[in-house]
């Protein structure tokens, strides 16, 4: 009997899916420390002010990114009653040193990470705090990072 030669096609499907992931770490809350009664504007400069919010975001090393973020937000009186309208500012740099952070807008330019993977943000903002009733308010900061 003669050999039979086939000469169908194996077809071998791979499929890969590579995931990267930023990982986000609140070091410091922002902090207004002592408000006085009088006072008509709240304000922190993520750039200057010591009480600014602190995170560190670690990924890729030298990855571009594209940053956003909600600037508007409302805080909430712990125990109910009020609410303050927050506008949330942002800063942000390479490396662990506020002063030479830049202010980031709406405009999401491409940033860069760290060569070691890692970018710093300063947190601050700016409310309108005539005539609210005094206490302690929380709420919410939403930030995304893109790897582009």
């Amino acid at each position: 009997m003669g050999q039979v030669i086939s000469n169908d096609v194996v077809t071998v499907s791979v499929s890969t899916s590579i995931l990267s992931t930023v990982e986000l770490v609140t070091i410091s809350n922002m902090n207004f420390g002592r408000v006085n009664m009088d006072a008509q504007q709240l304000r922190l400069d993520p750039r200057t002010d010591a009480g600014a919010g602190l995170m560190k975001a670690t990924g890729r090393p030298n990855a571009a990114i594209r940053v956003s973020f909600l600037e508007e937000r409302e805080l909430i009186r712990i125990g109910g009653g009020s609410t303050i309208n927050f506008t949330y500012t942002v800063a942000g740099a390479q490396t662990d040193n506020q002063l030479t952070s830049e202010l980031l807008t709406r405009e999401n330019r491409t940033l860069n990470m760290s060569s070691t993977g890692e970018f710093y943000f300063w947190i601050g903002g700016l409310a309108n705090i005539e005539n609210i009733q005094f206490g302690a308010y929380q709420g919410e900061f939403t930030i995304e990072i893109e790897y582009l």
